[in-house]
């Protein structure tokens, strides 16, 4: 029996206890039931939780061949009817022990399947994830009006200048059906198939079907993303139809698609190329916004971020509960960070690790970087923290952070000094200007038991 077939048995027998279901299961954590929690309103408790998963799973059940699902209410479902002994649930179905047992067992991995069907976690549309900006006012109502007069626009900066950071503020100021956000990561989405099959079955989400099925129906005959011209006209169908569709009705740009790390992508090689050629279509369908450390793809506005200010340096430093510092010092930061928000952090990070201001200052004689200031924090920290920051900076994105709940909180002080994230889903992920820093310091020997590691969290789920 595979993992997540053991999570959905695990789950079935404490299926009259929801609060205990809803603390203990994977399944019944956010990162798992994502949307489905909105099924009720007490879902933001163990409890509620914990009844959106037996309500999933009996929806889910309701799939199965009606012999599969009578042994199943049997075994589980019914708890009033429900036997304490196998012998007698066997009995109650005219089976054998030993037939019931394989029954059993085929019934548990037939409702897994239906049930991971039904909730499919890889084909969740990624949301951006919004964290606190300083400094950024401008950029955002500049960004805004650009891309609701629909032009296309993208932000560069360098590693820690807050680009995705004010990405995500632009996409919250979308409605959540009206906007699209892909992340280009390398060997896993840096390729037109990954970007087609997830926008198409975002705007399946939203209602309008066209690119799907034509995506559906060329499956295993042809590679859609080498045949780009076959999708093409339904995509662009179904981009006007949902701007149609759009509340005011006025047909105006009013879809966002935002990609993240678009500099990621080398136009010399085919299958990027390919994709920048499905973004190069969305540039007249949609308010295209292109984030990354360089200019690719030519847009109508270009917003660079410069580095903070000083006075934007000494807000972040106090939202970080940093005791205010002498104005040459600030100075100094501010020449040794370049402004770099990222930089700033984790500076007040080390500063919050007992290390003074003037000491850190003085180690550095043209300029800090992530690495230098990492280093530093990575001496400081012990070992739980180490072994935390390098089992996260496996995940390609964000892990469960119900993987974690045994560590009573362990995260916390690094969540708060920026070095990892938590979004609304349950998730959690090492900021991504800190992941190049740890994943040099992790041993090489660790690396492949970290991923295997990891791979059982996502196969439970």
């Amino acid at each position: 029996m595979d993992a997540f077939t053991q999570s959905v048995e695990t789950a079935l027998e404490q299926i009259r206890m929801p609060a205990v279901l809803g603390q203990c299961s994977a399944l019944a954590a956010p990162y798992f039931l994502g949307r489905y929690l909105q099924i009720g309103v007490t879902s933001n408790t163990a409890e509620g939780r914990g009844m959106v998963l037996i309500t999933l799973l009996k929806q889910a059940a309701t799939t199965l061949p009606d012999d599969q699902q009578r042994v199943l209410d049997v075994a589980y479902f019914e708890a009033d009817k429900q036997s304490p002994l196998n012998e007698l649930r066997a009995a109650a179905l005219h089976r054998s022990l030993r037939t019931y047992y394989r029954d059993r067992s085929t019934a548990l991995q037939a409702l897994a399947t239906a049930l991971g069907r039904l909730v499919i976690p890889p084909l969740r549309s990624e949301q951006p994830r919004t964290k606190s900006m300083v400094g950024r006012t401008m950029q955002l109502n500049v960004a805004l009006d650009s891309l609701r007069a629909g032009k296309s626009l993208t932000i560069t900066g360098t590693g820690g200048s807050g680009k995705t950071t004010l990405g995500a503020h632009i996409a919250t100021n979308w409605a959540t059906a009206s906007r699209f956000w892909f992340t280009i990561r390398p060997g896993f989405t840096d390729n037109a198939s990954a970007l087609l099959f997830s926008l198409c079955h975002w705007l399946r989400d939203q209602g309008v079907t066209s690119a799907w099925h034509q995506l559906v129906a060329e499956s295993g005959k042809s590679k859609v993303a080498q045949n780009f011209s076959h999708i093409r006209p339904m995509l662009r169908h179904d981009l006007e139809q949902l701007r149609q569709n759009m509340p005011d009705g006025s047909g105006s740009h009013t879809l966002l698609v935002c990609v993240d790390d678009i500099d990621l992508l080398d136009p010399q090689r085919a299958e990027h190329d390919r994709a920048l050629d499905v973004i190069r279509e969305l540039r007249d369908l949609v308010s295209l916004l292109l984030i990354g450390q360089n200019l690719v793809l030519e847009t109508d506005v270009h917003i660079a971020l410069a580095g903070l200010s000083m006075d934007d340096i000494a807000t972040v430093l106090q939202q970080g509960q940093t005791t205010l510092i002498a104005v040459d010092e600030l100075q100094r930061l501010s020449d040794a960070t370049h402004g770099l928000p990222g930089l700033v952090q984790l500076f007040n990070l080390l500063h919050h690790m007992g290390e003074p201001v003037e000491h850190t200052l003085r180690q550095v004689k043209e300029g800090l970087s992530t690495d230098v200031l990492f280093q530093r924090i990575w001496v400081r920290l012990g070992n739980p923290d180490r072994q935390l920051l390098m089992q996260l900076a496996v995940y390609d994105g964000f892990a469960p952070a119900d993987e974690w709940q045994a560590r009573d909180g362990a995260a916390s002080p690094l969540a708060i000094s920026g070095l990892l994230e938590i979004n609304g889903d349950d998730g959690i992920a090492v900021t991504a200007y800190a992941r190049p820093a740890i994943t040099r310091r992790t041993p090489a020997a660790w690396r492949p038991a970290l991923h295997v590691q990891a791979a059982g969290a996502l196969e439970r789920r």
